[in-house]
Parts: C-alpha cells; structure tokens; sequence
C-alpha cells in the first residue's frame, strides 16, 4: 500500500505541489497489484459507487444480492457501501 499525500500552506505553491503529487503517482503505477482497500481508496476524484465497484469487481452482482437479503434496508450504509439489488434502478 502506498500514501502520496501533499500538503503545503502558501497557495503560491499549489500548482508546483500539484505536479509534484501527480508525478509521484504515476512513477508508482506500474507497480500495484489491483487490490484496492475500501477503507482507504485514495482516489477522492472518483464517487463512492466507482470505488467500492473497483475495490469488489467480479463479486459485486453477488454481494449485492447478499446484501438485499441480510441489509434490505441498507442500514450499514455508513462505509464503502455495497447498494442492495433489490434498490437498484433498472
């Protein structure tokens, strides 16, 4: 697991800092596995539904139908949140 994180306090400085960031990142893309932690994404850009369908991939439809069994009425719902089937829009 890898944390690029940048923080800086003059605004004169964000664009610099921002490349910086972004360059990091990229240099360390080659080297992931594909897993990715639902607790910790790392990727504020993109919604909750896009991580935690990435993070589950193939077993998302199945735990979706789990989920509408056990949590019909999503109550867990305060974490990377797996929507149950019977409330998704067709």
């Amino acid at each position: 697991m890898s944390s690029i994180d940048g923080n800086w306090e003059n605004p004169a400085d964000n664009a610099a800092n921002i490349v910086w960031v972004r360059e990091s990142f990229k240099r360390i893309t080659p080297y992931p596995n594909g897993v990715t932690y639902t607790s910790f994404t790392g990727q504020a850009d993109e919604t909750a539904s896009a991580l935690t369908a990435h993070a589950y991939g193939a077993n998302m439809e199945r735990l979706q139908r789990v989920k509408a069994q056990y949590d019909p009425d999503n109550f867990f719902r305060l974490n990377p949140n797996v929507i149950p089937a019977s409330t998704i829009a067709t």
